[in-house]
């Protein structure tokens, strides 16, 4: 994408969560690594990794903020914290942990799905060249971000 223009799809940047799932459901069916990816694709896998970031960004400075506030509560003496206080942030912390988690998953899976369309565009000739993150496939044609997260997942 051209850096002066921007990504219409990249809207609501405080909503990251949001517009996830709602760019998802935008998103070919079809979106791969292994596949072209259509122009359109491209620009909605681009907001996609852009909202994954922001959104873990923000997930895991509010996380660290909410530690902070604990341990100095903690050390304050008179403070003291009822036990569905505790079980609720507890909870909030589980589940903002396991987002995070997905939006760092969601991020790399979509950068190495727009690697791999990039290689593939180097290769044909419709781009001058391939991104510098991009990993080369493989006689099985599976790149090397794929074959590391399924090793890793798996």
């Amino acid at each position: 994408m051209n850096a002066r223009v921007p990504n219409p799809y990249f809207k609501f940047v405080e909503r990251a969560p949001y517009e996830i799932g709602h760019l998802l459901r935008q998103m070919s069916a079809h979106f791969s690594a292994y596949e072209p990816v259509a122009p359109d694709d491209r620009l909605i896998a681009e907001a996609l990794t852009q909202h994954a970031t922001n959104a873990n960004d923000t997930l895991m400075s509010g996380i660290e903020a909410i530690g902070h506030v604990l341990q100095t509560a903690f050390h304050n003496p008179a403070w003291e914290m009822s036990p569905q206080q505790l079980k609720g942030i507890a909870g909030l912390l589980v589940h903002l942990s396991a987002e995070a988690q997905f939006m760092q998953e969601l991020d790399w899976e979509i950068k190495c799905a727009l690697d791999a369309d990039a290689l593939r565009r180097a290769d044909t000739g419709q781009e001058s060249k391939a991104p510098a993150s991009a990993a080369s496939p493989d006689e099985s044609g599976q790149s090397s971000c794929v074959k590391k997260h399924t090793s890793a997942v798996g």
